[in-house]
């Protein structure tokens, strides 16, 4: 019988210890592969969910401002469009931005919908 040095982590046989490194962590590449390729799903899974908040939250944006500068809108219609306000990727004094389309709220009812990240920090 041949000595085993651990368990493989993806697939958890036996490593044997006479192939390769005393400290090996997978049987072989395709099980340390495979290992590697389902950690990146399980934090893919996550990210993807949370950038697609992110880019509906930057449509809704977008598809309110239109071609103005600037425009007031109801947080209740936001929301109607699927707007999410938990979700955002940088603040800026009273501003909050949804990649490079933002808003800042107005009194408890209205937020101001604006475009331009860099725009808005340099005008500061």
């Amino acid at each position: 019988m041949r000595e085993s040095i651990g368990h493989c982590l993806y697939c958890k046989q036996p490593i044997d210890a006479l192939k390769g490194r005393r400290d090996r962590k997978y049987c072989d590449d395709r099980c340390r592969s495979s290992y590697h390729n389902r950690q990146r799903e399980e934090i893919n899974a996550v990210t993807g969910r949370v950038n697609g908040i992110l880019l509906n939250n930057m449509k809704v944006l977008k598809a309110l401002l239109g071609e103005k500068t600037s425009v007031s809108v109801s947080k209740e219609v936001m929301m109607r469009k699927g707007f999410s306000f938990d979700y955002h990727t940088q603040t800026y004094k009273d501003y909050i931005f949804s990649y490079e389309y933002g808003y800042a709220p107005k009194g408890e009812k209205y937020c101001k919908i604006v475009k331009g990240f860099k725009d808005i920090v340099e005008k500061a």
